[in-house]
Parts: structure tokens; sequence; C-alpha cells
């Protein structure tokens, strides 16, 4: 059974900006280069040296692989954090995550200040969740309770909360209720920079000035599927 991620990456928006941003990053590392092999003048005399030399320039290790590399890396562990936060709050002792850089540990501050003053209680810490129906499964990073009962809270580390987001929730509250009477649930995204003013909380369907209901995203979701199912799986 495939996960919810798999079929969103039909749509591109999960992925849009970080394509931007990563040609951006290539494109001004490109034009140092360049800048730098002219500056030294010994790139030959033809444009096949120059573009020879500016290639050899860029060869070591392109910045913009080294940077989404980090940025991975600050997501998993700012999440490995606060499943630790949330399993310790359910009583299960284990060894705090170690953070290999201070904006993990930012991000997962920030969500432990929310945390404290959101009135809500961790049920469930990753918990697995699945649609045979639909043939699709997916994880929910907390199942918490509050005054509203039962719901669902799905950590970002991403610069904005995004539709494909907002479907890939509506999927695991869906799959969820399955199994438990989930009301809500709610898109948490947390800062990867110290400076970053932006911690959001989202509601589920509040989408960019606009608002879709439950059953307008569960729509969307499902019309993933069938794109994915004609234009990927070909069956």
């Amino acid at each position: 059974m495939d996960r919810v991620t798999k079929f969103l990456k039909v749509l591109g928006t999960g992925t849009e900006f970080l394509i931007r941003w990563a040609a951006d990053t290539e494109r001004t590392a490109a034009i140092m280069a360049a800048t730098d092999v002219y500056a030294e003048g010994s790139h030959g005399e033809g444009p096949a040296e120059f573009a020879q030399a500016v290639e050899q320039a860029l060869a070591g290790a392109r910045k913009h692989v080294k940077d989404l590399t980090l940025a991975a890396d600050i997501g998993t562990d700012a999440h490995l954090r606060v499943q630790w936060l949330m399993r310790r709050e359910l009583g299960i002792s284990e060894p705090e995550p170690e953070m290999k850089d201070e904006r993990s540990l930012w991000a997962s501050l920030a969500f432990e200040d929310w945390w404290k003053g959101s009135g809500l209680k961790a049920i469930r810490s990753e918990q697995p969740v699945w649609d045979r129906e639909l043939g699709y499964a997916g994880t929910i990073d907390i199942v918490a309770e509050g005054p509203e009962g039962l719901g669902v809270v799905d950590l970002k580390t991403s610069k904005g909360v995004y539709d494909s987001h907002h479907l890939q929730v509506m999927a695991y509250l869906h799959a969820g209720r399955n199994f438990a009477p989930l009301k809500w649930a709610k898109i948490v995204r947390l800062p990867k920079k110290m400076d970053d003013p932006n911690f959001e909380v989202v509601p589920l369907g509040r989408l960019y000035g606009r608002e879709l209901n439950e059953f307008q995203l569960m729509e969307a979701f499902k019309s993933c599927l069938i794109l994915h199912k004609i234009l990927v799986a070909k069956t």
C-alpha cells in the first residue's frame, strides 16, 4: 500500500518552491564560478576553454546540494525532537535526540512553546493509518485531544504551508477515522531560522485566503489518486 506523499507528487506543488530555490542557488554559484575564472585569467582564449574552466570550478560540490541536504537534516532532526517530546508526555522514557544543527533545536523549541499553551494533550505519536478501499497509507505526526475532541497535528518545516499539505493531512484525517473519531486537523509550520517570525498554525482547509471544506479536500486527493494511476502507474 503506497504512502500519501507518493500520490501527491503528481501535483508538483509540494516541491515547486524547493526546485525554484535550488535553481536560483545553482545559478548564483555558476555566476560566482565564472567571475572567479575570468578574474584569474586561466581559462584560455576560446569559449570552450572558458566553459570547461567554469565547469571545473563547480565540480567539487555544488552549494545547492549541500544546502538541500542540510535543510532535510534540519527538518528530520526537528521532527525527531518533537516526537521525543510527545513520547515523553505519553510516559515513554527515551534519551533526548542530539540536534546536529541549532536550527533544528530552534524549530522544536518553537513547537514546544506553542504546545504548552495549546490546550492539547498527546494521545498518539507517529501513528500509522491506512485506507484499504482507496489504497493508501500514512503516518500522523500527533493524534491529540483538545476542547473539540480528538484531532490531528501535522508538522512541516517548509518555507510555507502549501495546498498539497492540506490534501496530505486530509488524507490522514480520513484514514484515521477508520480507527478513531477524529474531529479536526491543524498544520504546524516550524521555523528553520532563529530569526524566522513565521511560526504558523493553520487549520485544515485554510489555503492562501480561501477555505476548502473536508469534502472538497478529499475529492481533490482522490483526483490525485486517479491521476497517479493513469499517468504514473499506468494501470
